[in-house]
């Protein structure tokens, strides 16, 4: 939970809910000169993330006129099973959900040479691409270490 209260950030006209500060993408608050990251801005808690949010920040204090913003779209997401499931980006069916267009490939372990040679041959990797544009929308991999 946000460890805000002490802050006084109503006097600094600074909105907050119960939840988070919500700054914008590019991690400042409506009030010019203040910015926000980590855990109190959500939306997700995420190591990464925050430091990611704190780069952002910081640049966009220096650089005020070519602000940068934070890209959510290619969030990572690890399941630490037997065997590991890691994801990022659009699923197929958040993408159908969308309305996007998209082209999907994967490939099967047990045809790629590491894994024939690590005896991993069980898992696949997959790729969903804009059928327009060709961009990346997203990926998943289950196998061994499919979360590195």
């Amino acid at each position: 939970m946000p460890n805000t209260a002490a802050l006084g950030l109503a006097k600094a006209g600074v909105a907050t809910t119960a939840d988070a500060l919500n700054p914008t993408t590019s991690c400042r608050r409506a009030r010019r000169n203040i910015y926000a990251a980590g855990d109190c801005t959500g939306p997700h808690e995420i190591v990464h993330l925050a430091v990611q949010q704190g780069e952002i920040a910081a640049y966009n204090i220096a650089h005020a006129n070519a602000p940068r913003r934070m890209d959510y779209r290619l969030l990572i997401a690890v399941v630490f099973t037997e065997p590991q499931v890691a994801f990022v980006g659009l699923t197929e069916k958040e993408a159908k959900a969308r309305g996007i267009s998209y082209l999907a490939a994967s490939y099967p372990f047990n045809d790629h040479g590491k894994s024939l040679i690590m005896e991993a041959k069980d898992g696949f990797v997959k790729l969903l691409a804009d059928s327009k544009s060709g961009e990346i929308l997203g990926g998943a991999c289950v196998g061994p270490m499919a979360a590195n």
